[in-house]
């Protein structure tokens, strides 16, 4: 048990074999790579069906709209046929009628929309109501006319009427009505159930009159309208609907919608004339396709349950899981045999390393005939060849390190020596009174302490500006004081934390290459959003524009531009150790104006350190 343990969960564990990797790593990477296949086959193949699915409902509604239009056209032309009879115009003339004479057109109108009523069976009722309180018109089974000056008839106080006045004389659609919407009061229509309508209303007026004297209301059946588009609807659970410019559903494969307020409408009015979008209803999820029809401003919707149109795509995906599963077995076994074969010369390599460390020196393995392997081995019996004098050159290493050391301890006596000998040379100058000499000397020691004797990369800006004084006064000493060092620093920036020897460059390129006469360096530094911003100036005869955009994107990439001036080299050491303590956002650039100077912006951290 202990053994078995050992195998499952020691150093020697099956987990660490290459072989058991290998394996592993193959075959996570095919299973991916085919379930990535897989996956994006059948989401391809379902993508490619759904717009199938709204393409050729596109056609279809696109064709049922022109059904549709034809026939509303068909409605209106009925209503202009109607009225233009002789009996229809008297009606509406603004005269007022005798009861006779009532009578006697409301039966001929009647008998007229009777002929209607038997020759368009899609036709619910038709009214005429005029503006002096005369109704004519009905259903086939119920005769609605009659003459009321008080216009007491339901119709006249419905928003319906109030928008046949606005929009006179044009005729327009409207639904979710049922007949009895139509009727007087208490009368009803001798139906086990009242159909729902859609009905076409318009203003209408006498011929030699431009003055609306009567609405025309013609109901047509509902199922008349959804008989158009009733052969789109593919299976009974779908659903096919018309809905109004307000969201309203006024005919449906399922009447029990009708009038209800579509609840995909804001959707619909976020797209364009034509759009789809996944929905779900009921815990179903179902593709909603809609098109807007032009003329009326309605909205053709049809509501088809995903799993309509993906039932033959689920043989599919029984066929996707097949074959990805004996895709499996056959990689399986193929790299199981490929990986064996590999790994055989490898299990001997490692064998003739085991021999090798316990002593077997010289040992040599049998060349293959794979390119890698046959390399690795030929290296093994070259490694094998040369341990014996890789020991002597340990040796000889050794031996080198000590004469190494001894040398260290040597080198470490000549700053001291250095000192003693400035030292030396200052208490002379003091004593034959020379104290330009003494002050140089006092210098150079200042300038070169912190090289020898302080190894810390970063120290304060006060030690940094107190090096670049000592630094200034030799330049000075050598060229005749021609320099004139300024600084507008505050106290408390004097103890911000600065890159070791940082300025001393950027002043000795300054003097080297500025050509000044009379020269003056100016430091300035201040803190600003979380930063110390250095400026070092100088008036020199200052660098052209384009030679100032090398050197910045020389010290930026490091890459050299074209003849990028010597000078630069300087500031990229400083630059790259700026940003190797500080990190990429902190470094420096250039600013010159040729014959004015030169400025050389640092951009540091503002980290203060306490005052010793």
């Amino acid at each position: 048990m202990r053994h078995l343990l050992q195998k499952i969960k020691g150093p020697d564990s099956i987990w660490y074999s290459i072989r058991v990797r290998l394996v592993l790593t193959l075959m996570g990477i095919i299973c991916i790579l085919l379930a990535s296949i897989s996956y994006y086959s059948y989401s391809r193949t379902v993508d490619l069906i759904e717009i199938r699915t709204q393409e050729t409902t596109y056609r279809q509604f696109r064709q049922t709209e022109n059904n549709l239009q034809n026939f509303m056209n068909e409605v209106d032309q009925l209503s202009k046929t109607f009225l233009l009879d002789d009996r229809v115009q008297k009606i509406l003339l603004w005269e007022p009628l005798s009861k006779p004479d009532f009578l006697g057109l409301q039966k001929d109108i009647t008998d007229r929309a009777m002929e209607y009523f038997a020759n368009y069976d899609f036709l619910d009722s038709l009214y005429i109501f005029g503006e002096t309180g005369v109704v004519v018109g009905g259903t086939p089974q119920k005769n609605q006319s009659i003459d009321d000056p008080n216009k007491t008839y339901p119709f006249y106080h419905s928003e319906l009427y109030k928008q046949i006045k606005e929009k006179f004389p044009v005729l327009f659609w409207t639904g979710g009505h049922i007949s009895t919407d139509f009727l007087r009061i208490n009368d009803t229509v001798s139906r086990a159930e009242p159909e729902y309508i859609i009905t076409a209303v318009r203003g209408v007026k006498p011929i030699e009159s431009s003055k609306m004297s009567a609405s025309m209301v013609i109901n047509i059946k509902e199922s008349k309208m959804s008989s158009i588009y009733s052969a789109l609807q593919d299976s009974s659970n779908s659903k096919m609907s018309i809905v109004d410019d307000s969201g309203r559903i006024i005919s449906s494969s399922d009447p029990s919608d009708i009038g209800k307020s579509h609840p995909y409408f804001n959707k619909f009015q976020e797209q364009q004339e034509f759009g789809s979008f996944s929905a779900s209803r009921n815990d179903k999820q179902e593709l909603v396709i809609f098109y807007r029809m032009s003329k009326t401003g309605w909205y053709l919707c049809s509501e088809v349950p995903k799993a309509e149109y993906l039932k033959d795509i689920g043989k599919m995906k029984q066929l996707y899981i097949f074959m990805f599963l004996i895709s499996i077995t056959l990689m399986s076994v193929s790299t199981s045999f490929w990986i064996n074969r590999v790994m055989h010369p490898l299990k001997e390599l490692v064998k003739g390393m085991k021999n090798i460390g316990r002593g077997n020196l010289g040992l040599k393995l049998q060349p293959v005939a794979d390119k890698e392997i046959r390399y690795v081995i030929d290296q093994f019996n070259s490694m094998s060849d040369n341990i014996v004098s890789l020991k002597q050159k340990s040796e000889t290493d050794e031996l080198e390190k000590r004469r190494l050391e001894i040398e260290m301890l040597r080198a470490q006596i000549n700053p001291h020596f250095l000192y003693n000998t400035l030292n030396t040379i200052k208490w002379m100058a003091v004593v034959i009174e020379a104290d330009n000499i003494r002050k140089c000397v006092t210098s150079l020691g200042n300038l070169l302490r912190p090289i020898y004797s302080d190894t810390t990369p970063i120290c304060t800006l006060k030690e940094e500006i107190s090096y670049v004084q000592d630094y200034i006064n030799i330049m000075n000493y050598r060229f005749g004081d021609e320099i004139t060092f300024e600084m507008a620093i505050s106290d408390q920036d004097m103890y911000c934390s600065t890159p070791r020897l940082m300025l001393q460059p950027i002043i000795e390129n300054a003097l080297l290459h500025g050509r000044m006469k009379k020269g003056l360096i100016r430091i300035e530094a201040k803190k600003e959003k979380g930063t110390l911003q250095f400026s070092i100036k100088d008036n020199g005869v200052g660098i052209e524009e384009t030679e100032v955009k090398k050197i910045n994107e020389y010290i930026r990439t490091g890459m050299r531009i074209g003849d990028t001036s010597k000078q630069s080299v300087g500031l990229l050491n400083v630059n790259k150790r700026i940003q190797l303590h500080f990190g990429e956002g902190y470094g420096l650039h250039l600013k010159s104006v040729l014959g004015e100077g030169t400025e050389v912006i640092v951009t540091l951290p503002y980290e203060s350190v306490q005052k010793s």
